[in-house]
């Protein structure tokens, strides 16, 4: 059978034209990494969840509870319900040393077991729910794209192959270099 969709304009939601992500919620809400912000929509109205910065979503994950968490353009965080039952953004960034503070684009943000991590252009950023960790990527240039697959972090690293974040570092993933050609942008099941 077809099955009933509906395609709506970035005028009709009244935001920025790209949508860099989605996912629904527990409730069925709809969210969308926006160039303007964290986009919301649940079958009735659409809703805007901006950044402090106003910065472009480039990323989300939900965990196992339900919290939404967000990659941006400098900028990491969650999503939380505020006092009148809103959802509100809330930045990790104040955890930050300065010099942390600047990660460009954060194009992945996953989530496995009790670690959220945020793959950013600077470096790869992880938040236990205490406290932040951060490595930087060694070179920066060749990270792009990370992925959990089966509970562990990888990413392709240009000139190296496939990479695999085991005790607090990356190394090559066994047969990885097999992959020194090929660009890994993800993994599935």
């Amino acid at each position: 059978g077809l099955y009933h969709h509906k395609n709506y304009t970035s005028k009709e939601y009244g935001q920025d034209f790209q949508n860099w992500g989605v996912l629904q919620d527990n409730n069925g809400v709809m969210v969308f990494a926006n160039g303007n912000g964290v986009m919301t929509y649940d079958g009735k109205s659409w809703t805007l969840i901006e950044t402090p910065t106003e910065s472009v979503i480039r990323s989300m994950a939900m965990d196992e509870t339900g919290k939404i968490y967000v990659g941006a353009l400098d900028d990491i965080g969650f999503l939380k319900i505020n006092n009148t039952g809103g959802l509100v953004y809330e930045s990790l960034l104040p955890l930050l040393k300065p010099e942390l503070q600047t990660m460009g684009n954060v194009w992945n943000t996953q989530v496995s077991k009790d670690v959220v991590w945020f793959g950013a252009e600077t470096g790869l950023y992880s938040w236990n729910g205490e406290r932040i960790q951060f490595w930087q990527w060694p070179n920066v240039n060749a990270f792009h794209k990370t992925f959990i697959w089966k509970d562990i972090l990888y990413a392709y690293e240009e000139g190296k192959g496939l990479m695999r974040f085991v005790d607090n570092e990356f190394s090559l993933a066994p047969g990885g270099e097999t992959l020194i050609k090929n660009r890994v942008y993800g993994g599935i099941p």
